[in-house]
């Protein structure tokens, strides 16, 4: 082959682009909570479940729960404010913080809910499904 078909050859091949992988820091979170939908959690892991409520929380405060079953007197993970994780008022985003003690539950389907407050008014804002999943490596 003549060394201008070899360049020519070279030239249709896409370039490798290099990349970095850097020391891991902080969590991993890989879902994303929305109404209607399952967010997954390995038991007993601490982790920061992002959402996007698309609504104006201005004036707001936020709070989440979770129970095994709706039918239930009590809390699985107990009701918490989580008005100080809200990253974006305008907007509606936030994350829901979870502790290892609050995700060091069995494993299974657990109904989730993040409700909004302000004054007398409150308005469930999203309803999704919180499954645990179990450990692979025990602590």
């Amino acid at each position: 082959m003549e060394a201008s078909a070899i360049l020519a050859k070279k030239a249709d091949v896409p370039a490798i682009t290099p990349i970095s992988v850097l020391p891991f820091s902080g969590s991993v979170q890989a879902s994303y909570a929305q109404s209607c939908t399952t967010v997954e959690v390995i038991q007993g892991d601490s982790v920061t479940i992002p959402y996007d409520m698309a609504t104006d929380l201005t004036g707001y405060t936020a709070w989440f729960a979770a129970k095994k079953d709706l039918a239930d007197a009590a809390y699985s993970i107990a009701l918490k404010e989580i008005t100080a994780s809200i990253t974006d008022v305008l907007n509606g985003r936030g994350t829901i913080p979870l502790t290892t003690a609050e995700t060091n539950l069995a494993p299974g389907a657990y109904a989730a809910e993040v409700e909004i407050r302000k004054g007398a008014a409150v308005l469930t804002a999203m309803k999704f499904t919180l499954k645990i999943k179990g450990q692979v490596i025990a602590p």
